[in-house]
């Protein structure tokens, strides 16, 4: 993993914000888990506890999914390119901002703006790899957010887009999501 984290595991078990024992269930878990790498950093896994609300089962779950993910649809994860040709025709139908300032509740706020509703300019990848990209610009910070707020402006559109193209990475997701 080549994350660059600002922020230690044990300031945040410290400050409460992550409970000890669900740490180290967690990370007995990754272990032996077949699918996540034995290298996953500490720091991911407090990201993982706080984003799943401390739920350990649904901490697991969530990690298996990222990681299976990261397998069956590698085209989401790799070649983050942001001034790419893809990346330049996804940012000609969305508009995608991630706010400056936090809540005072430590929650990030992702702004979504459909700019142009012809389906035919739609690409499902390309907007589910800027999504992600927009997630990990988020986690880069010497505090971790304890919750995201996403806000999707559609007023152009129905968001009928979505669902007319075909995409194996968005097929990739919804398989990986039914089989939790």
């Amino acid at each position: 993993m080549s994350f660059k984290f600002q922020f230690k595991v044990e300031d945040l078990i410290s400050e409460g914000r992550v409970n000890r024992e669900n740490f180290e269930v967690i990370k007995q878990w990754v272990k032996d888990e077949r699918f996540v790498p034995k290298d996953l950093p500490d720091e991911m896994i407090v990201l993982f506890l706080i984003s799943c609300e401390h739920n350990v089962n649904m901490t697991k779950n969530t990690i298996m999914s990222y990681f299976k993910l990261k397998k069956n649809a590698p085209e989401l994860h790799d070649n983050r390119i942001v001034n790419s040709k893809e990346m330049d025709l996804m940012m000609e139908v969305w508009t995608i901002a991630n706010f400056p300032k936090r809540t005072k509740e430590n929650f990030v706020i992702h702004y979504f703006r459909l700019e142009d509703e012809d389906y035919k300019k739609f690409d499902t990848a390309a907007m589910l790899k800027a999504t992600l990209m927009l997630i990990d610009i988020s986690l880069d910070k010497k505090n971790p957010p304890d919750g995201l707020i996403v806000i999707c402006d559609m007023s152009l559109g129905s968001g009928a887009a979505c669902g007319c193209r075909k995409s194996n990475s968005y097929c990739s997701i919804l398989f990986t999501v039914q089989r939790k």
